[in-house]
């Protein structure tokens, strides 16, 4: 557990831009799990962004704009100007891009330096990838620790970038089981419609859950002709689905002028737009399509704590799992988007056991305490008398055991 204190913690959070949806609800999440009054947070952006207008902060949190430009040395002592008039406890960037700052930090003396590592969409090659590891080896000792969201990622940042194992920490992402928990249905022949924001949902519909944020063309496009082949190859599917798109992206109105070609009814695709919760959105959906399971999206994982069954779109059979709440095997040899989708949609059985699946991975691996109590000790180095500062020295251990991992979340 966090240790109380008289001085709330500064923790500046460090990103490049708010343009990558998965981050920023990764970013908010972490802001939300350690609120006021022991905890203040600041919200560092290195470049002018026009989405922070329609983002919405957590109700704790400043946020600071750099707008940088210029040469590297320039942005550096922009930076440096930042943390001299903010004065953190804790400097903690997220991405690749965010990395340098921490060689600010540390000669700033900030107490506690870390560095969320987060695998990028879509596989590095040729001389990005090798900068990339470079990168990593190069400025990770001004780091005291590097965090891994997965067996995975903790593996590549040691063999590959060779950052040292003490650096190296494991905290899955947390989600709170007890508020993203099953909802219990109230079947009542009087209510038609649901509302997710302001678009009407049918109860009577099987509802396929898909979020935009942040995909890129090739792979919405991907998605939708999986989906449109799935009510190809079965009409009932066709009739009695419906498509419900959050989040925002700059493809949404060419993929709508796509959809008036085809001639897709309304009654077969709804937009609800950017949902600052998404509690209500799983709340009537059936099914929820993850077009990244290699992500650690906030989104995937609250829909598997709410027990949803996750549809993902991958390609390789080798991930297949009946045991696994993400990559469960079809009766396809494929595995393919469209078969998952025709599969959950006529075996109630099937879809009620992947989604039980779901919840129980979710409570045994991303609870909330564990990643509360392992982000806390990292914290509480800021005000101990054994700072973190020029050392790879562990914190206190974690009193609370850990289970072996089972296959991984990618």
């Amino acid at each position: 557990m966090v240790s109380v204190r008289l001085q709330p913690l500064h923790i500046c959070h460090v990103v490049s831009s708010l343009s990558d949806a998965m981050q920023n609800d990764q970013v908010f999440s972490n802001i939300r799990h350690f609120p006021q009054p022991y905890f203040e947070h600041t919200l560092i952006v290195l470049k002018k962004s026009k989405i922070l207008s329609a983002q919405t902060l957590p109700h704790h949190a400043s946020c600071l704009e750099l707008d940088l430009k210029g040469s590297l040395p320039r942005r550096l002592r922009e930076c440096h100007k930042a943390l001299v008039a903010l004065k953190p406890h804790v400097c903690q960037t997220y991405g690749d891009k965010t990395f340098p700052i921490q060689w600010v930090a540390r000669r700033q003396n900030v107490p506690v330096k870390l560095h969320m590592y987060q695998n990028s969409v879509g596989k590095i090659k040729g001389l990005n990838a090798w900068f990339r590891q470079w990168m990593h080896r190069t400025l990770s000792y001004s780091s005291d620790f590097v965090i891994a969201q997965s067996d995975t990622d903790k593996a590549w940042l040691n063999q590959v970038a060779h950052i040292p194992k003490d650096k190296l920490k494991l905290i899955r992402c947390g989600v709170d089981s007890r508020k993203y928990c099953p909802s219990l249905k109230v079947i009542d022949t009087n209510v038609t419609n649901h509302f997710v924001g302001t678009v009407p949902v049918p109860t009577h519909r099987f509802v396929i859950g898909v979020d935009v944020s942040g995909q890129r063309k090739s792979e919405l496009d991907a998605f939708f002709d999986e989906y449109f082949a799935a009510c190809m190859r079965s009409p009932t599917f066709k009739q009695q689905t419906l498509l419900l798109v959050s989040g925002n992206s700059p493809h949404l109105n060419r993929l709508r002028r796509g959809f008036e070609v085809k001639n897709v009814a309304e009654e077969q695709i709804r937009f609800c737009g950017h949902l600052k919760d998404k509690y209500v959105f799983h709340t009537h959906i059936d099914v929820f399509v993850c077009l990244h399971p290699e992500q650690h999206d906030t989104s995937v994982l609250e829909a598997m704590s709410m027990g949803l069954p996750i549809a993902s779109h991958r390609t390789d059979s080798e991930y297949a799992d009946v045991d696994h709440p993400l990559y469960w095997s079809t009766d396809s040899e494929t595995n393919m988007l469209q078969d998952q989708l025709l599969e959950l949609f006529s075996d109630n059985n099937k879809r009620l056991k992947i989604g039980r699946a779901a919840r129980r991975y979710i409570q045994d691996f991303h609870c909330q305490p564990t990643y509360h109590s392992r982000f806390g000790m990292l914290y509480d180095l800021a005000h101990s008398p054994l700072k973190a500062e020029g050392s790879t020295s562990s914190p206190r251990p974690n009193p609370r055991p850990t289970q072996p991992h089972p296959k991984n979340f990618q």
